[in-house]
């Protein structure tokens, strides 16, 4: 059976009610965003001067370029883990926060003094920003994930890319809380850096993590009923020898041998990804 046939079974009824699919996926993400705050204020603590830095327009635009890009990042959560969605406006929507901040941040290294650029760029804590963000958004990042595994994506490397930026991206707006740094350009590298790591890890595992529902419903919808109905062919007649015996046995192998279910789950994960 093709992959487009499981795209086509699960687009028919393999997915949940709207309503029912939203409160189920909000209650994971919320909870691991409180768990990535709580870890910041137990550990690292906010900044001493936070009241003060409210007051700032760079804090403020600091934040809103990490909320544009979580809810860039949390739309394309959605429309990727449904078959069918349309998702022709993501690169757009997610590359226009990022476009928009570089074109300010060029603006300023222009308008700066040269002696200071590099102060601009590295600020006091380049060594270890991006690696804070990306720590803190794996709680998030597992709660996406975990809600992605229970709908029906099917691009699962771009699937597993936008939990890991969503998460880097709520990620580095709960980082702003500590970060002393106020530099646009310092936050369109570093703060995007620490957004793209877990992007990656995403894109690196989407493909085994987000597949296991897929193979799960080819196996058990697909795979096995055709197994059936080959055993009960097959009881009737003998199995020949020669060169058409390894794919007639592959056919009958789901039921007639223990643990054979688990090995075409395998299988067709192989053959599928």
């Amino acid at each position: 059976m093709k992959t487009e046939n499981l795209i086509d079974l699960l687009a028919a009824g393999g997915a949940p009610e709207a309503g029912v699919a939203r409160r189920a996926a909000l209650w994971p993400l919320l909870s691991a965003v409180l768990v990535s705050g709580a870890i910041l204020l137990s550990t690292l603590g906010p900044r001493a001067d936070l009241p003060q830095a409210g007051l700032l327009p760079a804090f403020w635009l600091k934040l809103a370029f990490c909320f544009a890009l979580a809810g860039a990042g949390w739309l394309a959560v959605k429309r990727l883990a449904r078959p069918g969605a349309a998702v022709s406006a993501l690169p757009w929507l997610v590359g226009a926060p990022i476009v928009l901040l570089w074109l300010l941040a060029a603006a300023t290294l222009l308008q700066a003094d040269p002696a200071t650029r590099a102060q601009l760029f590295l600020g006091s804590t380049w060594r270890y920003c991006p690696t804070l963000i990306t720590l803190m958004s794996l709680p998030v990042f597992a709660a996406a994930l975990h809600v992605m595994r229970g709908l029906a994506p099917t691009r699962l490397r771009l699937a597993g890319a936008a939990a890991g930026l969503a998460a880097g991206a709520m990620a580095a707006a709960v980082y702003c809380l500590h970060c002393p740094e106020a530099s646009v350009v310092f936050v369109g590298f570093w703060y995007l850096l620490g957004m793209v790591i877990p992007a990656a890890i995403g894109a690196v595992i989407g493909p085994k993590v987000l597949a296991s529902r897929m193979v799960r419903d080819y196996v058990q919808k697909l795979y096995a009923p055709a197994a059936s109905r080959g055993v009960r062919r097959a009881s009737r007649i003998p199995i020949p020898r020669g060169r058409g015996s390894p794919n007639l046995r592959s056919v009958t192998g789901a039921a007639l041998y223990p643990g054979a279910m688990e090995f075409e789950t395998r299988r067709a994960a192989f053959l599928l990804y």
